[in-house]
C-alpha cells in the first residue's frame, strides 16, 4: 500500500528508508576501504548503484 499509484507520502516513506540504507552501505564501504581489509567484498546493486536504470 505505501507504494501504490498516487500515494505520494507512503512512497517518500519508502524512498527515505531506501535513501538510508543506501548511505549505510555507502559508509560501511568506505570503512572496509580505511581498515584495508581484503577479506571483506561487498556486492553491489544494479538498482541502488544505477537508481535510473530502473524503471
Amino acid at each position: 500500500m505505501l507504494i501504490a499509484a498516487g500515494n505520494d507520502s507512503g512512497n517518500q516513506l519508502v524512498q527515505n528508508f531506501v535513501d538510508g540504507l543506501t548511505d549505510q552501505t555507502r559508509s560501511l564501504e568506505r570503512a572496509v576501504r580505511v581498515i584495508g581489509s581484503g577479506d571483506i567484498n561487498i556486492e553491489g546493486s544494479d538498482s541502488l548503484d544505477n537508481p535510473s536504470a530502473v524503471q
